[in-house]
């Protein structure tokens, strides 16, 4: 299908739902990621800082933004 087709009727509704379900996906196994990452960086006898995760999705949305605003 050409980038510029759209789907009318019952696909397209399927289409949109199907998306936004891999997009919740994907937000859920990022934060899976960081958690596991957060506790393999975490050396013996340290306790586990839960809200590392937090702090570097908060430090890449920053990021993300002013590379934005660079581009423009």
């Amino acid at each position: 299908m050409k980038a510029r087709e759209r789907r009318t009727g019952p696909d397209a509704y399927l289409d949109v739902h199907e998306a936004a379900r891999l997009r919740d996906e994907v937000k859920r196994m990022k934060a899976l990621d960081l958690e596991f990452a957060n506790e393999m960086l975490t050396g013996a006898g340290e306790e586990v800082d839960a809200a590392a995760p937090g702090r570097w999705r908060k430090a890449a949305a920053a990021e993300k933004a002013a590379r934005g605003k660079r581009g423009r």
